[in-house]
């Protein structure tokens, strides 16, 4: 309708082209049409769609409209007495107006599971915050990323956008790199290397590192002697990178200088440090309140730098009560280490066999972990010493000989003393 109003109109125009006064005003309503076509055509939110900041308030009755509408988005179940969802909240918003300011195209959404039972059974949420991905239509997937604003933002950039970002000069890295908790970039100029490297970074998982390209030649202007280098907000000078471009190579590279040379344990950490691709890490127990604690502190980092990509090094204090009471390392002990190896199997510890902490005494004791010399402690209580019962008693310390005989089937029941249906 609009289009046939303006035809006589349009074709009038066109027919007086000396007349500028009446050319202009048949343009302008021209324009003012158009822009009205698009104003009708561009996409805008269901007008009932509450917003809290950047992120959208879904509810059973727009949550199928909203979705297919604004996908790719990221949904958070929650609810509102949880401590976790608690947490989260903030940098849930944050990243929302991250991706909003930048433009990214990806919107973050969250529903109160509690008012909202069927979308929380639909869409199978068995506990809070349950974060899921609708990158397409309402098919949904796990969100498995991190839980600070830095990593929800990369993790939602590397599903929806290119795995490396192309940085044509020297103020474009130097930016890019400003706006990352860790930023890996490869100066290559040669097709091959440029295809490993970007293929290496698909292929990482480690939310917190975005990955960007720069010709070689920039390496020199940043005085960079490496065809990788990462830059790390939690370290001074960039890691440099001279190796093959290999997976490997690169895993141990990145993962090493990804994360700080000791970092100081924390609750805000600890997700990312049980589930670091370092399955290999080092605590040092120790408090500020106890004698020798900065000569101890010292002499882990002294230490770490050999095993950089190899182990993950940090320092734990009274403070993280939790942590200690679960290796059994109580304050009297400190300060003292542990050996970890946390894996999909579960968590190996290895005690401190050591006496003081010196550097060299932890560089002994790390190369004696990584060449599988030490042996493996079990918080265990001790062998009944009458154990021929019809029922076996297991304990930690004859948990694998016997469950571990190939001879014999083994049914075992874990229980706790104080369960009722036990």
């Amino acid at each position: 309708g609009h289009c046939k109003r303006l035809a006589p109109e349009y074709s009038a125009a066109a027919e007086t082209p000396t007349s500028s006064v009446v050319f202009h005003r048949r343009e302008m309503k021209a324009a003012f049409f158009v822009l009205l076509a698009l104003a009708l055509a561009a996409p805008a939110l269901a007008a009932d769609v509450e917003l809290d900041g950047k992120v959208l308030v879904l509810t059973e009755d727009n949550f199928d409209e909203v979705v297919k509408k604004e996908a790719p988005i990221l949904v958070e179940f929650y609810a509102p007495w949880c401590g976790h969802c608690k947490r989260l909240a903030p940098e849930y918003s944050a990243a929302a107006e991250t991706l909003d300011a930048e433009g990214a195209g990806v919107k973050l959404a969250k529903v109160d599971a509690t008012e909202e039972p069927t979308l929380g059974s639909r869409f199978d949420v068995r506990g809070y915050p349950t974060l899921k991905f609708f990158k397409s239509g309402l098919k949904a997937a796990e969100y498995n990323g991190g839980r600070t604003a830095s990593e929800i933002v990369n993790w939602l950039k590397k599903k929806t956008g290119p795995a490396v970002v192309d940085l044509a000069n020297k103020e474009a890295v130097e930016a890019f790199k400003a706006k990352a908790d860790v930023a890996v970039v490869g100066f290559l100029s040669d097709a091959e290397g440029i295809a490993a490297f970007t293929e290496f970074a698909k292929s990482h998982d480690d939310d917190a590192v975005v990955f960007g390209l720069a010709p070689a030649a920039v390496a020199v202007e940043m005085g960079v002697d490496g065809s990788v280098a990462t830059f790390n907000s939690a370290e001074e000078k960039p890691g440099v990178f001279n190796g093959a471009l290999t997976n490997d190579e690169l895993a141990v590279f990145v993962n090493g200088y990804s994360v700080a040379l000791v970092s100081e344990f924390s609750d805000e950490m600890a997700p990312k440090f049980f589930r670091a691709a370092i399955e290999k890490k080092v605590v040092l127990f120790s408090d500020k309140s106890d004698d020798g604690h900065s000569v101890a502190v010292e002499a882990l980092k002294t230490a770490a730098e050999e095993f950089r990509g190899k182990i993950l090094f940090t320092v734990a204090g009274h403070a993280q009560a939790r942590l200690m009471e679960y290796f059994g390392v109580a304050k009297d002990d400190t300060p003292t280490a542990l050996a970890l190896i946390v894996s999909d199997d579960g968590i190996k510890k290895y005690k401190w066999n050591k006496d003081d902490i010196s550097a060299d005494n932890v560089a002994a004791f790390t190369r004696e972990f990584l060449a599988g010399e030490l042996k493996a402690f079990l918080k265990s209580e001790e062998i009944p010493e009458k154990n021929d019962g019809p029922v076996t008693i297991l304990v930690g310390k004859n948990f694998d000989e016997i469950v571990g005989d190939t001879s014999k089937n083994v049914l075992v029941e874990f229980y706790a003393p104080w369960c009722g249906h036990c």
